[in-house]
């Protein structure tokens, strides 16, 4: 006679699957956010203008406006550049005056020097890293000494 076993996962089975998850989102959330770092204290700054507020629709009955900007670089040359990051309302009115920050080896890519252009990302993922980080270690922790038991669905052992 088969028996089926599934598996009951003590919370230190819990803990070290939250360590192990958060433990990659934070250092994904430190990475961002060291190569941001390194990319303002290597760029330069300039101004900008809000040409428009694009908007997109992300979905149904849903749609977000991108701020599309227009700066020039030391060279004197001219881009327009549709951000990454969208709001609704639109954070940015059109004709608006902003400050911008690109690589001197890449003008054409540019970010709006602001926290959430630049930094947000990195804080979401670091953050969420570091809380179930610290979630999975203390589970770990508190729980070291419990066991992982396996419970039949159905059936008796033969």
């Amino acid at each position: 006679m088969n028996v089926f076993f599934y598996r009951t996962y003590s919370p230190k089975a819990y803990g070290i699957f939250f360590s192990l998850f958060g433990g990659c989102w934070f250092i994904t959330g430190l990475a961002i956010t060291l190569y941001t770092c390194i990319f303002v204290s290597h760029a330069v700054e300039t101004r900008g203008t809000v040409i428009e507020n694009k908007l997109v629709s992300t979905g149904k009955n849903t749609s977000v406006y991108y701020p599309v900007f227009a700066y020039t670089d030391e060279n004197g040359t001219q881009y327009t550049i549709q951000s990454n990051m969208g709001n609704k309302p639109p954070r940015y009115k059109t004709g608006q005056e902003i400050s911008i920050l690109y690589a001197k080896n890449k003008p054409g890519s540019a970010k709006i020097n602001s926290f959430e252009e630049l930094y947000l990302l990195g804080t979401l993922f670091g953050g969420i890293g570091f809380i179930l980080l610290a979630l999975g270690i203390t589970l770990t922790v508190i729980f070291w000494h419990d066991k992982i038991k396996l419970t039949p669905i159905w059936g008796k052992r033969s």
